[in-house]
């Protein structure tokens, strides 16, 4: 694979993850807004009880597990280029996933890591090692 491959197969996985959390969260406020507002709303009302406010969330609660599915494949995957980790980083804080602990926040900072050293031409943390054991 030469390097402009490599670098269009980089940036097409990116964009694959970063629409996947576009669309993860178009699709969680829609269907709040379809799922649980009208309920909530006619609680507010007083025309609808607490406990459908809770079912009607229940049955909303699969969107925002979908949402932090996307962000955490969105981190897991490398970024093209330093706009790219800060991106992520700023998706992480957004959506607070490194706070819930997903992804695996190991795995996540390991790859920001990883991120960051390809792009600054300096390699693993192993290979560092290895050198300076030389």
């Amino acid at each position: 694979m030469t390097t402009q491959q490599s670098v269009g197969s980089l940036r097409f996985s990116w964009d694959t993850a970063r629409a996947a959390v576009a669309t993860a969260m178009a699709e969680e406020a829609a269907q709040w807004r379809a799922i649980v507002k009208p309920v909530s709303d006619a609680h507010a009302r007083g025309e609808a009880q607490l406990e459908e406010v809770f079912e009607a969330e229940e049955r909303w609660a699969r969107y925002p597990s979908a949402r932090f599915a996307a962000v955490q494949q969105m981190l897991l995957t490398p970024a093209p280029d330093l706009a790219g980790v800060a991106e992520k980083m700023a998706t992480a804080r957004r959506h607070e996933a490194l706070d819930r602990g997903e992804p695996d926040i190991a795995a996540a900072l390991h790859q920001i890591e990883t991120d960051i050293r390809r792009l600054a031409g300096v390699g693993s943390i192993s290979e560092l090692n290895r050198e300076a054991a030389q």
